[in-house]
This record gives structure tokens, sequence and C-alpha cells, in this order.
């Protein structure tokens, strides 16, 4: 244990020298101890000179005592003059090194201080620290390690990592730390683990292949894995963000930010501490950020969810928090490179908190040229950006904001402002704000390193960067206008809402506010009345300057007697600096620009306080699909926020740039996203960048686009859309810049039109082509496009037919675990041969005139979803299905989730319908139809169908009627899957026709303009085609077609050529849907069309 191992050293030295004065014995005694306790034999004993040398470690001796443990002292000051300007530099010329790559101890046997000469050789000491076992670890690490280590991403991951003893220590430590906590009930960490939880707490939504690699994960660092997630990613977040913060500390000290500051490390003077010392420090001056408030940074930390940790932390965890700061002490962190340290912010992260968690949490870091390019969209770029206010309002780790920030430099120093200037500039036009409390932490670290070369002066900074939400924020009370109202949800019972009123007036004078309620906060914590808090701010000249400040009293009174009764309940202690953030996000006002990505998370996978909490908002936007059933509430949260985003603080006039969903032009679920509308408000969409195709995100399927809107102006139609393609195949790196990316990209201009129909789905095509297909736009209500059966469970009702059951007419069948995610158990059972039917399952089983059936069948046990298609658990017995109603049972008794049946955890059946049953059954629930599957009707079991697959890329459609069960010898209608669409004919000649058209090329054209790639959903309420008449013989000859094609297909098992049967659909195609519109005659023959019959 590394503890250890530094206790032995120190008691072995201090016994080696117990006796001993002159340097001479110091050192030999440092070598004894070092080379027996420590097992480090290779040191170099410098001949004539009273150091000792283990490679790029210099340690020049003193006699016992002489530094009086003062750095005032001659002979501490001689040890340093000693080491700057002669034993490191003749090292270094002798070694072909730089000096900054040295590190220089300080040692009297008694106190030991740290020399190191920077990249630009300004000279930093070190507090001179006692030499115990607290201190004694940060030169045993340096020993260790042999070297200063640079500040690269791959040195932080190998230091820092998962896969590092620190990080590992760190994590286990915290792990412990925090379910030792809960599990007693400690109410400060309950408080803080609690309130976080209800904004952030993960469920089950990162899937089965997600919870393998978290598992994998979790025995890496050595956690358990079964493993709570919320609980787990409290723990990562916390780790990441004292890293972070105890970086900045270092950063701030070793770069002397403010001339004449004596102090010039963090790390080696507190972990030199005794450990309650120790915690203590870090509370004062990283927690509450006094470390930063002597830098003249304002509002760093602010101390919230992540300070648990101090609060009654065992030694365990001190001792790791310790490791984490001595190996910082390596670390040269002067002259700092931009590039360099965001990207180790980006990779710290991604390491830390895997990817799983992150991208449940809809996190995904922006590749840097994509950040360019979105900038440039927006016109973020030349000196008119000095006076443009831009905002990222879900900033996640900075990166707009950091880019933002070097592009203003390069405006400004063309105009040749100075550093003062260009910093005021900058903290007064770029602002982010993200309503994840590490990211806003990690977005403040990028921000303050991307002005830190700004920062040697003696003005004070605020970083705009706040924990804000981008969707419910601060508004204006409806009777009072200038009082702005904000309800904070708290999780204590008895208070679950903290509303706050603040006048607007208030709210805009930020610094003042700020120190209002750090005085608040102040007053309530040393236990004082309301009235002693107005009496200090009555006393503050700041508060009393303003004219209406008395109006401000009752309001802060309500507040302070509000916070002051959480304090009460032990649920303080970060509610002012909450309401501080978040009314922030009201003073920054409306701004000219808007850019970023906001997080992609669908509504069900939002925490379900927070989505009952914003639910109001999006209702009085208008933004959810009148479409409920096809995914209506589904939509993607991002949507939302570029709403209210716009709403709130784009001015009009200005634009917004936002990296989103494709999805969001053509999904059913967002219609009402493509309203372009804000109560009266128009909204114009300038162009569409689409990049599905380059996949921007490492290791993502996601379909990502720019949007560029400008507020003022109504959509017009066509809209400019650019499909984005790499011209190799090479995959683009993250962090190329845009020039060097788009040497491999290629821009294929398109136009888009907005559909007929309520939702206005997007049409996209090639220039030109839209007029040409537009007679196909409208809704054909003779034709019906359908889902297939939903089980919301297919591993019980998918099944492997093993043979003839033992009773007459059944089936002996085993489950099918591997087709969900659900538990089903992998068990042999017997069910009635009447309920089981061939089944056709996704893409894999649909091409063009040609479908298979899958290798398992399905059981189907109810006829419709009315309560007379879904018999009773008795009537089932009865009716002639006792092994049905058996088996279900079993499965819904055995096993349990969270105390509920498998069978009821089902998401259909718990939402829609058993409420529609439980008034039927409420005297008897035991009998409800809990087995019953959803999308079933007369239509599932017509005669023909029509099948097309939900992921297949492109439009390919087949005609189906029945299939072979296995061991029943009669054929029986082929159910489809919910990932099958279909449309259900009791003429097989009409089927036929419809399919022989829907695989036309310029009917799979218009389709496939409309759709998204991977969701080709239903078709026919945007797709307009001919009225089938049995005495056309155009009809006829495309009925023959399609019957010749799926002949031709199913004799070679789908590998037959048909292609001259879709030129021939073609030709028939073009001339009907050309009667549909004369107009396009002419147009259609110069593209060489015959539309002679």
């Amino acid at each position: 244990m590394y503890a250890q191992r530094v206790a032995n050293f120190v008691q072995e030295y201090q016994r080696y020298i117990n006796n001993s004065a002159n340097e001479e014995e110091l050192r030999s005694g440092f070598y004894l101890a070092a080379t027996n306790a420590l097992g480090i034999p290779n040191f170099t004993l410098e001949r004539g000179r009273q150091d000792i040398r283990r490679n790029r470690v210099i340690l020049e001796f003193k006699n016992k005592g002489l530094f009086r443990g003062q750095s005032t002292s001659l002979k501490f000051k001689e040890a340093q003059d000693q080491l700057i300007n002669r034993y490191i530099p003749q090292q270094s010329l002798r070694d072909g090194r730089r000096p900054s790559d040295y590190i220089g101890v300080c040692f009297d046997g008694e106190h030991l201080a740290f020399t190191f000469v920077e990249p630009d050789q300004t000279v930093r000491v070190t507090k001179l620290l006692p030499f115990d076992e607290h201190s004694a670890g940060a030169l045993v690490m340096a020993l260790d390690v042999d070297d200063r280590r640079e500040l690269t991403p791959q040195n932080v991951i190998d230091d820092f990592g998962p896969s590092s003893f620190i990080a590992r220590q760190t994590l286990q430590a915290l792990w412990h730390h925090l379910n030792v906590s809960l599990d007693m009930g400690v109410k400060r960490i309950h408080m803080l683990f609690t309130e976080w939880k209800s904004l952030f707490q993960q469920g089950t939504s990162i899937g089965t292949r997600g919870r393998q690699k978290l598992q994998a994960y979790l025995q890496s660092v050595g956690l358990p894995e079964s493993a709570d997630i919320t609980r787990l990613l409290f723990v990562l977040h916390t780790y990441h963000a004292l890293f972070f913060k105890l970086l900045a500390a270092e950063v701030v000290l070793t770069n002397a930010i403010i001339p004449g500051m004596t102090q010039t490390d963090f790390c080696f003077s507190t972990a030199g501490l005794p450990d309650r010392s120790l915690i203590k420090l870090l509370v004062d001056d990283i927690e509450e950020s006094k470390v930063f408030r002597r830098v003249n940074i304002l509002n760093f930390v602010e101390g919230t969810f992540f300070t648990w940790y101090t609060h009654e932390a065992p030694a365990g965890l001190i001792e790791a928090i310790r490791q984490i700061m001595q190996r910082l002490n390596l670390y040269r962190l002067s002259d700092l490179q931009l590039e360099r340290t965001r990207d180790i912010v980006k990779y710290v992260y991604e390491q830390i908190v895997p990817e799983p968690l992150r991208h449940s949490l809809g996190e995904y870091f922006t590749p840097e040229w994509l950040v360019e390019f979105t900038l440039d969209r927006v016109g973020y770029q030349g000196s008119q950006i000095l006076d443009q206010k831009i905002l990222d309002p879900c900033c996640g780790s900075g990166n707009f904001l950091i880019h933002a920030i070097e592009r203003y430099k390069q405006a400004a120093h063309a105009q040749g402002w100075d550093d003062s200037a260009i910093l005021h500039g900058i903290t007064n036009h770029i602002f982010g704000f993200d309503l994840n409390p590490l990211a806003m932490l990690t977005a403040r670290v990028n921000y303050l390193i991307a002005i830190s070369d700004l920062l040697k002066t003696s003005s004070a900074v605020e970083i705009p960067v706040y924990q804000a939400d981008a969707v419910y924020i601060p508004k204006p009370r409806p009777d009072d206008p200038t009082i702005y109202r904000y309800d904070i949800s708290t999780r204590l019972t008895g208070c679950p809402i903290l509303a706050l009123d603040i006048p607007v007036s208030l709210i805009h004078k930020q610094h003042l506010f700020a120190r209002v309620l750090e005085e608040m906060e102040e007053s309530i914590n040393e236990h004082q009345h309301t009235s002693a808090f107005i009496t200090h701010l009555k006393r503050n000249p700041e508060f009393c300057r303003v004219e209406d400040h008395l109006d401000w009293i009752p309001y802060l009174e309500k507040m302070f007697n509000d916070i002051q009764f959480l304090e009460s309940r032990s649920w303080n202690r970060i509610w002012c600096r909450i309401a501080r953030n978040y009314f922030a996000s009201v003073a920054i006002g409306s701004c000219d620009i808007v850019a970023g990505n906001p997080p992609w998370v669908r509504w069900s996978e939002l925490p379900q306080l927070y989505a009952e909490k914003i639910k109001p908002i999006c209702d009085e936007y208008g933004i959810f699909s009148d479409e409920r059933f096809f995914g209506g509430n589904e939509l993607d949260i991002s949507g939302m926020i570029t709403y209210t985003v716009i709403d709130q603080w784009l001015d009009e006039g200005g634009k917004l740039a936002f990296i989103l969903p494709q999805n969001h032009l053509q999904s059913q679920s967002s219609g009402g996203f493509r309203q372009f509308q804000i109560r009266e408000t128009p909204l114009e969409v300038l162009q569409v960048d689409d990049f599905s195709e380059v996949k921007p995100f490492r290791r993502v399927g996601n379909r990502p686009a720019v949007i560029t809107i400008y507020k003022g102006r109504a959509t017009t139609y066509p809209v400019p859309y650019n499909i984005w393609k790499r011209i190799t195949p090479t995959t683009i790196s993250e962090n190329v810049s845009y020039a060097t990316a788009a040497e491999n990209l290629l821009s294929i201009p398109h136009e888009a039109y907005a559909l007929e129909d309520a939702g206005k789905r997007w049409s996209i095509l090639p220039l030109g082509r839209f007029p040409l297909l537009s007679m196909l736009n409208g809704e054909d209500r003779s034709i019906e496009g359908r889902k297939g059966i939903v089980t919301d469970l297919n591993g019980a009702y998918f099944i492997r037919i093993l043979g003839h059951g033992y009773r007459t007419g059944t089936l002996r069948f085993k489950t099918s675990p591997d087709q969900g995610q659900k538990p089903v158990p992998e068990r042999t059972y017997e069910i009635e041969a009447d309920l089981v039917y061939p089944l056709i399952k996704g893409a894999k089983n649909v091409q063009p005139f040609y479908a298979t059936t899958s290798e398992l069948a399905v059981i189907v046990p109810n006829k419709g979803i009315n309560s007379s298609s879904m018999p009773s658990m008795s009537r089932l017995t009865y009716q002639g299905y006792p092994l049905a109603a058996r088996y279900f049972q079993s499965l819904n008794r055995d096993v349990l989730i969270d105390g509920v049946g498998l069978l009821d955890q089902r998401s259909t059946w718990r939402t829609r319908m058993r409420p529609f049953l439980e008034k039927q059954y409420a005297d008897n629930l035991a009998d409800i139809p809990f087995y019953a599957i959803y999308n079933v009707g007369d239509y599932t079991f017509a005669p023909y169908k029509v099948v097309w697959a939900e992921m297949s890329g492109s439009l390919k459609a087949a005609v189906i009627s029945d299939g072979l069960v296995p061991y029943i010898e009669q054929r029986k209608i082929i159910i489809p899957d919910h990932k099958i669409y279909f449309a259900s004919f009791s003429s097989e000649k009409y089927a036929h026709f419809i399919c022989a058209l829907l695989n036309s090329s310029i009917i799979r054209e218009f389709v496939d303009s409309f759709t998204i790639k991977l969701q080709v959903g239903t078709i026919f309420k945007h797709l307009r085609l001919p009225k089938f008449d049995l005495e056309n013989a155009e009809h006829l000859s495309l009925v023959d077609l399609s019957i010749t094609a799926h002949n031709t297909m199913n004799k070679t098992n789908g590998s037959g050529n048909i292609e001259a049967f879709i030129e021939q659909i073609d030709i028939i195609a073009v001339r009907l849907l050309a009667k549909f519109a004369a107009t396009i005659t002419d147009q259609l023959q110069q593209e060489g069309f015959n539309l002679e019959f």
C-alpha cells in the first residue's frame, strides 16, 4: 500500500538520522532509507557536491534543521539558489534537456520544498513543509515518476484515468463513502445526492449492450458490477469535478495570474497537511472558491452537489485525494496551449464516464471541425462579432465557447485592442450555461484557460458560464412583469417547491445580486435572524446607492425565510448558489447569435420529475405531435430546447445554428417542431446541412444536421438543403480544423419542401425534382398503412417449435430469451397450435418482391384490442386454451421486476391497454387479460398484405399471404412484427398492383425523400396512388409483373434478377402518374420516358 510505503520510508529515514547533524550524514541516511524502504537503488551521489540525484530529481541537502521551518532563512535561500543557478542548469546541459524537465528539492532533514524552473525561465518554489508522512508522499512520488509531467491528454489519462491506481483508489473510496453515508442516513450527503438525483437519475435506458460495457468498466475500476447506475454516475462526476478543480487551482497559482502573489502552488502545500486540515482547506479554498477569489476569479467554483465528499471524509478517501494532489504537483502547468488542454477535458471525461452513461445523458462531444462549421453558418466571424452577444445554452464542456473566444480574440487584435479591453469584451459577449453541474464546471475550466493569457490584471473577472436550464427558466410573473418567478423543486418532505420572486432590476445587477446572495447564505449559516440580514444589506453602500433598493427588501426577506426553513431541516447550503446561477440566465438578456449542440434525449428517457416539470412548457409551445401513438410523446428534447432558446434569448433578427437530429425534419413525432412559429413570431429556416452520411460522431450512428434559423421571418419553401458526404471512406478525425476536414467533404445541393399534412414532413430531393413528383403528395384514404404486432416481450411470444405436444392440437416449444432485453427464462412449454402463426420480423426478411418468414413462430393470443377480442384469463381457459393461460400465468408469477410480473411490466400493456380495461375488471383484476398484445385486428389476419420494413434504408415491398409453422399441416396467415409495416387486402390482384407501384423507381424516390432512412413507416398519409381498376390494362400489367417477379424471386430464394421487371414497371408507373398531372408530360418526355400507350 502506497501510504504504508511512505510511512515506512519516513520512519526508516528518521531512525538513520536520529543522531545526525551534517549534510553528509543526512544524505547517507536518505540514500539508505530510500534504498531499503522504497526499493529505489539507482541514485547518483555527485562527487564534490552535497546533493543526490535520481535522473531528473535533484535534492540539495543542508545541515539538519538549518531552514528553521522558514522560507526566509538564509540556508533555504542558498539551497534554492544552488538548485536554480547551478545544479539544474548544469545537469540539463549534460543531459541535453530543458531545465523545466527537472524537479529540485530543498531538504534539511526536517523541512522540504520543491523548486521548479518553468519553460519561460520563471522560478517557482512551493511552500516549505515539515518532513512527515504527509509531505514525504510527494517526494516519494517524485522519485517514483522520476520526471516532470507534461500536461498532455495521454499523461493525464495514464495518471488519473480509470486504469490508473490513483483513479481506482479514489473511485473505490468515494463509492464506499457514498454508500455507507446513504445507508446510515447522513443528512448532508443524503440531501446533496437526492437533489442531484432528481435531475440526473438514470434508468435502464442504457440497454443490454450498454450494461455489458458498463460491467466491464466497473470490473476494471474495482467497483461492483451490480452498482446502482445513479450512485455510480454521482461518484464518477464527483471524481471528475474534483480533479479539474484541483488542476485549475494549480494552474492559476502556477501561472501567477496576479502579479506579486507569493503563493505559487496549491497541491503540494495542501497534500502535506494532516487529514482534517487538508479537508478544511479543500472546503475553504476549493469548494468555497477562496483560492480563485484570491486571483480575482469570482465564480469559478460554486460548491453545490459535488462537495459531499468533504463531509465526514474517511481516512482512505483523504489519502486518495492527497495522492491526486501529489501527482499534480509534478506537472508542468505554465505556457498552456488551449488546444491541448481542451483535449484533456474531453478525453478525461470520456475515459472516466463510460460511453453508455454519457450517451444515455445525450452527451456527445462535438468535433472541432463541426463546431467551426456551425459558427461559420451563423456568421460568427470578422469584426462584427465584437459587438455581438453569442450564447451556447447547452454548452457541455464549452467547445463552442472557446472557439468563439478564439475568434473574438483574433477580431479584437486585428482592431488593435489591448488585453484588458479584449477580456472585458469576451466576458460580456460570450455566454454559456448547462443544467448539468459537471458540464458547467468543465466549461468554466475551458473558458478560464482560454482567457488565461488575458488575466494578468488586478480587475475581478466573472466567468459567464452558469448552471441553468435552457427549458425551465425564470419567467415574469403574470401579475407583475417586473418580478421574475422561479420554482426550484426540492426533495424535502413538506417543502416540495422553493418559489423565488426576484425583482428584475436586481437580477440585472449581477455582481450586486451575487454579493447579496453571499451575504444571505452567510447569515443563514450563522443562524442569524432575517432582520440582521437586512441590516447588513442596508449598511452596504453599493446596495443603498440603487434608487429602488427598498423595493427589493420584501422579496429578499421572503427568500431568506424560505431558505432558512430549509436550513432548519438540514437541507441547505446550495440554494443561494443555485438561484444565483438560474437567475443569471435572465441577466444576460437577448443575444444576437445562438449556437451549440443541445442534448439528444428522447422524452421517455428524461428523469420523470423533470419531464413532469417541463411538460406544461412543451404544451405552451405546441411542440408535441398530434400523432400520439406514432411517437408523439417521443419528441427529442433538443427540439424543445430550440424553441425555448429562440423565444427567451434570441433577439429579433438574430440567428441560431444548432446541431440537431435530422429526424426533426421528417419524423412524425416532430410535427410540432416543424411549425416554425412561436406565437406571433415566425421563424425562417435559412438552410440545413445534413451530415448523416459523414458520421461525424465517433462510434455513434446518429444523424446530425446543422439547422440555421432566422428569427422574425417566415420559412419559405424550398429550403436549401445540403447533403454532405465523405469523398473517401476515411473517417474524419474529431480534432482537425474545418479547413482540414473540408478536404474530404463534398456537399450535394438539394432542396426541401413541406408535404401537405398536419405535421408538414419534409420531402428532400435533388434540385428541380419536387415539381415532378409533387403529384404524388397527398393522402390515400383507400389504403391504410399499419404497424405489425407489438408484444413488448418478444422472448415470450416469439418461440422455437420443438415438436408436437402430448395432447392433440398442441405444440411443444421453447422461449427465446435472446429476442429481447427483458429476463425471460429459457424454458420448454406446451401451447395450443391454434394460437401459433408464422412470423415475419424485419428488414432482413423483405426484399423487392420477396419476403421470407422467421425461423421463429409467434403466439397471437387475442384477435383484436377491444374488450370482446381479449378474453379474460378464465375465459381463455374455458374457450379451449388452458395451456396458453397456464403459460402466461407462470411467466407473470415466476419472474418479478420490482414486485411486478413480467407481462404486467410491458410498456404498451401498462400505458395503453390496461387503463382501458381496468374499469371493466374492477371487481376482479386477477382476471384481466394481461397476456394480450397490441396492434392486432382483422387487418392482421387479412388474406393478403403488402409489407415493407421499418428499418430498411429504402422502400422495398413484397406481397405475403400464408406460410407454414413446423408440425402444423395447414398453412396459416403470416403475422408481421412491429418492425414491419403493411397494408391489408382481400384481393390478391389489388395487393400486387400496390406492390408494383411501391417498388417503382419514381415512387420509391418520392417516399425515400420524406421518410427517415432507418424509419420507413406509414407512407399512405403522404402518398396518393391511382385507384385500382380491374378493367384497366395498365393496372393488370402491373399485377402480372409483380406476380412474375415474386415467382422469380421465390424460385431463386431471393437471388433472382428482377431489373427487367422493374424497368417495365417504371414505364407503366410513369404513364399512369402522368395522367395524374398532364402538365408535367413535357418534362417527363425530356427525361427520356416513353409516354405513348
